[in-house]
């Protein structure tokens, strides 16, 4: 047992220390930083103007290793990938629906194509700043904000 454990050790340490120089290459803002340089959280008739019909592309927040990019129609359906990592199966499809609820939340329900596991994040909260659009889990001041880029 004594080696199994020194084995995950030494393939763990370098995985672990890669996360963090990917998490240092990401610039940190929070929710508290967006509000002091007037930015707002945007209504939930905001958030359905700005991903209708877009693409929208950023770091996942619970594993920042990985990009996403996601494709959300008009009628609810929503499509697209997750990519990044190291290894077989690094680049999945994804799909499922959207929807908004009424505490302005922006909330995915998603499946991963190889398998059909369910990779759906909790619902989230949108930002804006100069015109650049951020995801945060927490409208918290504390809550870390993720950069998303928008295409039409």
């Amino acid at each position: 047992m004594v080696k199994q454990t020194s084995t995950l050790s030494m393939i763990m340490a370098p995985l672990f220390a890669l996360s963090l120089v990917v998490l240092a290459q990401q610039p940190i803002i929070t929710v508290g930083d967006l509000l002091g340089a007037g930015g707002r959280k945007l209504t939930r008739d905001e958030i359905h103007k700005v991903v209708t019909d877009a693409t929208v592309s950023g770091v996942v927040p619970a594993n920042p290793s990985r990009q996403s990019e996601m494709n959300y129609k008009k009628d609810g359906s929503a499509s697209g990938r997750s990519s990044g990592g190291e290894g077989v199966g690094s680049t999945y499809g994804l799909s499922g629906t959207w929807t908004v609820n009424d505490q302005g939340q922006f909330c995915l329900k998603v499946n991963r194509s190889t398998d059909g596991a369910d990779r759906s994040p909790p619902c989230f909260y949108w930002f804006v700043l100069n015109e650049r659009y951020y995801t945060t889990s927490s409208d918290e001041k504390t809550s870390r904000a993720f950069i998303r880029d928008i295409k039409r």
